[in-house]
């Protein structure tokens, strides 16, 4: 049996970050299995593939804001493909793209992107930014933003009434939780690595940008 979903501009946007985690958690763990060959350690399992999920989500502020239930559940689906897989029912898992469920063309060159990840953890990927982009990537600390209201910055834990739901308790500002707490980031209202608070009103963060030098 089927059903159609119709939710609100709110709720859709919700859904599609969501699906955008579990594909980033998904195909992580397919690169993690792609890199195994004949004499290396073998590819993560679930378990330490989860711990190595809750040290990405301290690494990276956009995945912290999602549902870890939904990350969580990419891993077991993966580990239930890799168990299809190995007992000759179903073909290895491929890599999934957003609004393809098919695999997509050119599995085996995308492939070979970064193999290396698993060597060190998923916190390898927040050091390779670092190193492609210096000067550009920033650390933000997502402290209370799920509780802080977009709209007129009030703060409290009452205003998170669920893991989806934001309703402010001083305005009555509604919104999904999650898309709450990521507006709040994005407009620099949470404690960046640099420190520094930035107050409603006041000046938001900018992008670091690169030092130049006059000659």
């Amino acid at each position: 049996m089927r059903f159609r979903l119709q939710p609100t501009p709110v709720q859709e946007v919700a859904l599609l970050e969501h699906c955008a985690h579990a594909r980033f958690v998904w195909n992580l763990a397919v690169k993690q299995h792609l890199h195994w060959r004949p004499g290396r350690a073998s590819a993560p399992g679930y378990g330490e593939q989860a711990r190595q999920l809750t040290e990405a989500r301290r690494e990276f502020v956009w995945l912290a804001a999602g549902s870890q239930t939904v990350q969580q559940q990419a891993l077991r689906d993966f580990a239930q493909a890799m168990a299809n897989f190995f007992a000759g029912t179903h073909r290895r898992p491929r890599w999934r793209k957003a609004g393809v469920p098919a695999p997509g063309v050119n599995v085996r060159a995308k492939a070979g992107l970064n193999r290396s990840i698993h060597a060190a953890g998923w916190g390898f990927l927040a050091r390779r930014l670092e190193q492609k982009a210096a000067g550009r990537v920033e650390k933000i600390d997502p402290a209370f933003t799920s509780q802080t209201c977009h709209v007129c910055g009030h703060r409290a834990a009452a205003n998170r009434e669920s893991q989806a739901v934001f309703r402010c308790r001083a305005c009555k500002h509604i919104d999904h939780a999650d898309v709450n707490a990521a507006k709040n980031i994005a407009a620099g209202r949470a404690v960046t690595a640099r420190g520094a608070l930035q107050p409603w009103g006041g000046a938001v963060n900018r992008e670091p940008q690169p030092v130049l030098s006059s000659v």
